[in-house]
């Protein structure tokens, strides 16, 4: 019972005696709690629904784009992915934002897709060291 009598919900307790006189039960009267949500359900679920689908396009973008087995998707959430590539080059950390990942990537990209990967893997990807990329939600920060 004073367990619950810390609790800031804790209004009252009463013993309950048996018929012999003992009390070897209580009776505790808590308040409700009360969760205050002032944000609508489908806007929280929209939100949920959409990086789902930016991860998908991601992810088919990858299976278009690069050479099969080159690389290993192995950890996925909504706000994270981490990926294992087959040739990983050796950065020195001079490299922009854009170099670093043109190391990483274009020596796996299919020969007949660097067009097209070219053209659109700045949808993917923050490329630039600017506080527009790296806040802007669906690009992928790479460290």
């Amino acid at each position: 019972m004073k367990m619950y009598m810390k609790q800031a919900l804790f209004i009252d307790a009463t013993e309950l005696e048996l018929e012999d006189g003992t009390c070897e039960m209580s009776e505790i009267n808590l308040q409700k709690p009360k969760i205050e949500d002032n944000k609508p359900i489908a806007v929280g679920n929209a939100i949920l629904q959409y990086s789902k689908l930016l991860l998908l396009k991601f992810i088919y973008f990858l299976e278009r784009c690069l050479v099969k087995d080159s690389y290993k998707i192995c950890y996925c959430d909504t706000d994270s992915v981490a990926l294992g590539l087959t040739r990983t080059p050796t950065l020195d950390g001079t490299e922009s934002l854009r170099e670093k990942m043109a190391k990483v990537f274009l020596p796996i990209v299919k020969i007949d897709e660097i067009e097209y990967f070219n053209s659109e893997w700045g949808k993917f990807f923050v490329l630039e060291d600017t506080i527009e990329q790296k806040r802007r939600p669906g690009l992928l920060k790479g460290n």
